[in-house]
């Protein structure tokens, strides 16, 4: 579908080669997020969430490094002094391996009205160690959270599929390493 963040991609850990590119398609429809428990002061409602590929396909497994979209559709019920999304990728003792929201990715919303939804897509490469996570989100007034508007817990869970590369940590940044000769002083 073209849209959202698209971070560099590594290749398929057993193909060596780089991801088929998107078709031109419509978005997968979201997950309802109806059946699950929330709380919050209900002013605006997480209508859906969805893991996507980069191509905007419904997924619940990724490659190390494969990019993914988690997409939350946000319907707005009443005025919002602010509107905030954030989500968290936890492992499976409940640590929070990933997270950010939309205000610190330099996209806030001020003073929103009811009756509006919203989507919002963040895209990040899935550098995970191999197992299961589930995904948590949130809705407040900004980032230092006066009110929380919604909020759900493991709204969506994925697997991080084996690589043929050691993984050593729960989160794999990629590094940079510089090595210089250095002549011996004896």
């Amino acid at each position: 579908n073209g849209a959202g963040v698209r971070p560099k991609q590594d290749a398929h850990p057993k193909t060596n080669r780089a991801p088929t590119p998107c078709t031109d398609q419509q978005p997968a429809m979201l997950l309802s997020a109806d059946k699950f428990e929330r709380s919050g002061s209900g002013r605006a409602r997480i209508a859906g969430v969805q893991l996507q590929s980069a191509c905007g396909e419904a997924i619940t497994s990724a490659y190390f490094g494969q990019v993914v979209n988690l997409v939350v559709r946000v319907d707005v019920v009443a005025v919002c002094c602010g509107l905030t999304v954030a989500f968290y990728v936890k492992d499976r003792r409940r640590l929070e391996v990933i997270g950010t929201n939309s205000e610190n990715e330099g996209q806030p919303l001020y003073d929103v009205s009811g009756g509006q939804s919203y989507v919002f897509q963040f895209g990040f490469a899935a550098r995970l160690k191999p197992g299961l996570y589930s995904v948590t989100v949130l809705l407040a007034n900004s980032s230092q959270a006066s009110e929380f508007y919604d909020w759900m817990e493991d709204v969506v869970s994925f697997e991080v599929l084996p690589s043929s590369r050691a993984i050593y940590a729960l989160y794999s940044p990629p590094i940079e390493l510089a090595i210089t000769h250095q002549l011996s002083l004896a």
